[in-house]
């Protein structure tokens, strides 16, 4: 491509919305911006991956002019820099969570998509690609999407998973992982 592409994956659990980023960063030739990444950047910051993507404690966390003392928060603020730099930079990407559909909103080259999925297809996928327990499988998508959403609703002014806060909302069960990148795929050639 010769122009700046930035695509945000924000997606279930169990949605297959991380593959669906993968297998776009390497249909694209753009490198994923995701945990990895994060965890690899920040080697000498063991906490980064205990607090990454964690909400803070209001009880025990305050700001002032600017600075927080919560870990959560600090690491989130590292994290939506360090994207936002990349996009000022101009570079082209595919970026997993971390908010970037909210930080990037006002990026012109940002195609947001949300990832969902029917019920028995994520608890599937959970038990099968992430090997969680038949009867445990349900409780941790619960837990894990209740997590996303609170994490994203703390640091946004959009809302988690509404369609109105993101370009696509797809279904993956209905058009599968292959036919999901596709759909995304197409849609870049028509962002403006």
């Amino acid at each position: 491509m010769d122009r700046q592409i930035i695509i945000s994956i924000g997606r279930e659990y169990g949605s297959g919305g991380h593959e669906i980023a993968r297998r776009l960063s390497q249909k694209l030739g753009m490198p994923l911006l995701d945990s990895t990444l994060f965890q690899a950047a920040a080697a000498d910051s063991p906490e980064l991956k205990k607090y990454d993507e964690k909400v803070k404690n209001v009880w025990f966390s305050r700001s002032v002019s600017g600075y927080s003392n919560s870990i959560e928060e600090n690491i989130a603020q590292k994290e939506f820099d360090f994207i936002q730099e990349k996009a000022a930079a101009g570079e082209s990407f595919v970026v997993v969570g971390r908010c970037s559909d909210f930080i990037l909103r006002d990026n012109p080259n940002l195609v947001s998509c949300f990832i969902t999925s029917e019920t028995a297809a994520k608890l599937e996928r959970i038990e099968t690609y992430y090997g969680v327990e038949k009867g445990k499988a349900e409780a941790a998508m619960h837990r894990k999407d209740k997590a996303r959403a609170e994490y994203h609703d703390q640091h946004c002014k959009t809302s988690w998973g509404k369609a109105r806060s993101y370009d696509l909302t797809i279904d993956s069960s209905r058009f599968g992982i292959d036919g999901t990148v596709e759909l995304i795929f197409s849609a870049i050639a028509f962002a403006k």
